[in-house]
């Protein structure tokens, strides 16, 4: 009985079928899996870097304008309470650099965190930091010296936003490339299925 069954040719004829349809689709779940993995890392690179650096650079924003706000308003009234919150922004201000700075890719993204850097450091050495110590001993500072720290800010207020108008934009067109990415692979599953149906 044994040989007239492998010599039956719808025997091998089934067999064969069997094989096939159990390639197509082991070969389906690989591409399944392949997928998975790539949607997984899209995502976690979207969380991990795009929005985390879109997220750095808006709290540098906002440290900027906490440093500048704090010391216009010391200048102007000689009230201390206006240098609490550009002393909390000095203090935060260089956490948020080093986390920036380690997010940031080699390239673009990392010369504009530098950029800010060297700018702001520059900024409060130079500028803000002579002028709220001229204040605090009685001395008034020249509206055209006060005018040139807010072009510097300016400058700052800049590299910022433009830091993080294009850290969301590579999120938006990650997001799109990842539900592209499922999309596809869904399509691709569903015409091995079919496949090994037929």
């Amino acid at each position: 009985p044994l040989v007239r069954l492998l010599s039956s040719a719808l025997f091998w004829r089934i067999l064969l079928s069997s094989l096939l349809m159990v390639g197509v689709l082991g070969f389906g779940l690989y591409r399944a899996g392949r997928s998975h993995e790539e949607l997984e890392y899209q995502f976690v690179r979207l969380v991990n870097h795009d929005l985390k650096l879109a997220d750095d650079a808006e709290v540098l924003l906002r440290l900027t304008s906490d440093l500048e706000t704090g010391k216009r308003g010391f200048l102007l009234t000689g009230d201390q309470s206006f240098l609490t919150p550009y002393n909390q922004a000095r203090r935060d201000l260089e956490g948020v650099l080093v986390e920036a700075q380690d997010t940031a890719e080699p390239g673009k993204e990392d010369a504009r965190v530098a950029d800010f850097s060297r700018a702001v450091h520059d900024w409060m050495e130079r500028i803000s930091e002579p002028q709220i110590h001229a204040r605090e001993v009685g001395i008034q500072v020249e509206t055209e010296k006060a005018a040139e720290g807010k072009v510097r800010t300016d400058e700052m207020r800049s590299i910022c936003s433009e830091l993080r108008a294009d850290a969301l934009n590579a999120a938006s067109e990650r997001e799109h490339q990842a539900f592209e990415s499922a999309a596809a692979s869904r399509r691709a599953t569903t015409s091995v299925l079919l496949l090994a149906i037929v």
